[in-house]
């Protein structure tokens, strides 16, 4: 389902009649309350918008109005309330098709925001269009208010963080590779293979990743599991050109990061693909960005992760000649 989310303001002043929707019966309550705010706008010849807007509250409050054209100049029956607020950020989506099929999409709306951990704030609307004698083809604009996005974290994980979290066992810390390596492993398995037939030894070493400018080594490939998504917007640019440095010309960079479309808020710094795109612009090329899983151990007393594992993405990107 399209839709957009819209973090620029806007403010609405209607004019119109409230109520309660006993039951749920958002329907019914809305027609009685416009068909009140039409009598009193109508017999009173006040210049309007035409547009209808449903807005509604927590508790079943709803709320049916107009915009008033030049309400200032022009005396408002008493029997119009005035309301005006603003939604700071929100959903929009324009549905098209019968009114009866509202329900059934703001359902489907609503469960998609939740999905991206997205929390709804009130009020919500809808903003009929002018009508439409083929109800097929009747537009129907909803705004749907959120919460204000957490901010990402713009600062790296102090050491001490950092190592507060591995000193027990991590739940990522499944005793195997992540199965989103499994697919580059075979290519591994040979170079291991090689190795061995030639007699060389795999050294480990212990450095700092925002120092990789200062390594002597170079190297084919380099994999990052959990390592990318850390860094503030500033290290994450050392650490790729740390990576360039390090790479030889057309070497791959493998990394298993955590994606935006994880709801909620635990856990590290959410990446979005357009994040990803935007930095390996210049001098690399980006071969893949693919939805993945990371592979949880199961704990009952910590629901913070999605089900199935929390969502990442799976890049693998190629260092362009130097």
């Amino acid at each position: 389902m399209n839709f957009e989310i819209v973090e620029e303001p806007i403010r609405l002043h209607l004019h119109g009649v409230s109520g309660v929707a006993e039951n749920e019966q958002f329907g019914e309550t809305g027609l009685r309350l416009m068909n009140e705010m039409w009598q009193v706008v109508k017999g009173a010849k006040i210049a309007n918008t035409g547009i209808n807007h449903w807005v509604y509250f927590p508790a079943g409050r709803m709320f049916v109005g107009v915009e008033l054209q030049n309400p200032e100049q022009v005396p408002t029956p008493v029997q119009l309330e005035p309301l005006e607020f603003e939604l700071q950020r929100y959903m929009k989506h324009v549905h098209v098709g019968p009114y009866q099929a509202l329900p059934q999409t703001w359902k489907e709306l609503k469960a998609e925001l939740a999905a991206r951990g997205e929390v709804i704030a009130a009020p919500s609307l809808e903003i009929y269009g002018h009508h439409c004698d083929d109800p097929s083809k009747s537009e129907t604009t909803i705004l749907i208010g959120l919460q204000a996005k957490p901010e990402s974290t713009t600062t790296t994980i102090d050491r001490t963080t950092f190592e507060s979290i591995y000193a027990g066992q991590p739940r990522w810390e499944i005793g195997r590779p992540q199965k989103a390596f499994i697919d580059v492993a075979d290519p591994i398995r040979i170079a291991k293979q090689k190795a061995m037939e030639r007699g060389l030894t795999v050294t480990f070493q212990v450095m700092d990743a925002l120092t990789l400018n200062d390594w002597p080594e170079r190297f084919d490939n380099v994999i990052d599991s959990a390592l990318f998504h850390v860094f503030s917007d500033d290290d994450r640019c050392r650490y790729i050109e740390g990576l360039a440095t390090v790479l030889k010309s057309y070497g791959r960079f493998y990394f298993l990061c955590f994606s935006d479309k994880e709801p909620g808020t635990q856990g590290p710094r959410r990446v979005s693909q357009k994040e990803i795109e935007v930095a390996f612009a210049e001098g690399w090329q980006i071969e893949s960005i693919e939805p993945s899983r990371y592979e949880v151990r199961p704990d009952p007393q910590d629901i913070s992760f999605n089900d199935g594992g929390p969502r990442a993405w799976f890049v693998v990107v190629r260092r362009l000649d130097r």
